[in-house]
C-alpha cells in the first residue's frame, strides 16, 4: 500500500495520478513522478478518514469545515477561475448553469453523504467563515 510505504521511511519514488477539477477523475495517461523520503505526511482528500486502514495508521488529522452556501459560493468561484483560465470560449451565464448543475447533481451530494460523515472522525475541526477566514478551532 501506498501510504505504508510512505509510513516506512524509506527512499521511494513514486508515479502518482493526476486529478483534474474540470473532469471531475484522474487525467488519462498522465503521471507525476516523486521522491519521498519524508518527515510529515500530509495526506489530503475525501477516503482518508473514510478508510480505517488509513485512518489508523494518521497520527492527527484535521477537518475542515465551512456552511454549505460558502463552500458552494468557493465552488462556484474556482470554477469560473478554471474556465477563464483553460481559454475556453463560454459566457458567465453557461458557466454560472454549469456550475448549479454541477453542484446539485455531483458536489451536494459528495459534501453530504461522503464529506460530512467524516467530520467527527477528525482530532481538529477548524470551520472557515467568509473569505477563507478561520472562524472557529475545534479540539477532540
Amino acid at each position: 500500500m501506498f501510504i505504508n510505504h510512505l509510513v516506512s521511511g524509506a527512499n521511494t519514488i513514486f508515479s502518482i495520478p493526476v486529478y483534474s477539477h474540470i473532469l471531475y477523475d484522474i487525467i488519462p495517461n498522465i503521471k507525476k513522478t516523486i521522491l519521498l523520503k519524508p518527515q510529515v505526511i500530509l495526506l489530503e482528500g475525501l477516503n482518508i478518514l473514510q478508510n480505517n486502514n488509513i485512518s489508523n495508521i494518521i497520527d492527527f488529522s484535521i477537518y475542515l469545515d465551512a456552511p454549505e452556501y460558502l463552500i458552494k459560493k468557493w465552488y462556484h468561484n474556482r470554477l469560473i477561475k478554471l474556465y477563464k483560465c483553460s481559454n475556453i470560449n463560454i459566457s458567465y451565464s453557461k458557466i454560472y448553469c454549469i456550475s448549479r448543475h454541477k453542484w446539485q447533481s455531483i458536489n451536494k451530494y459528495n459534501l453530504i453523504y461522503n464529506i460530512l460523515p467524516n467530520r467527527n472522525k477528525a482530532n481538529i475541526i477548524i470551520i472557515k467563515k467568509e473569505h477563507h477566514k478561520i472562524d472557529k478551532i475545534i479540539f477532540r
